[in-house]
């Protein structure tokens, strides 16, 4: 092999290294853009309901909260989704959850 092929190889090989670094990177920033810290809460209302009060003081309807994690006054971390089109009878939170 050449000195000019065994350059391109390695120009070729630190370039696939550094581009696949900054795709995993910035997937995982993506992925943890939205972690919260907070309590979950049971709401004696309506059938009763969990929901969770972040740390930060804001309101948030987990919808497809697993249950293990269905413990009043259970501090969590977790990362989730937004739902918009999302329609319940409990009139709490901010956001409506999808984990």
């Amino acid at each position: 092999m050449s000195l000019i092929g065994k350059r391109l190889f390695w120009l070729i090989l630190i370039l696939i290294i550094v581009v696949s670094s900054t795709v995993i990177y910035s997937r995982f920033i993506k992925e943890n853009d939205n972690m919260i810290t907070g309590v979950v809460k049971y709401f004696d209302i309506e059938g009763g309901f969990y929901g969770i009060i972040s740390d930060e003081g804001k309101n948030y309807f987990p919808i497809n909260l697993s249950s293990e994690y269905k413990v009043d006054g259970l501090k969590i971390r977790f990362n989730y989704k937004e739902v918009k089109d999302y329609v319940n009878i409990y009139i709490y939170g901010e956001s409506q959850l999808r984990f």
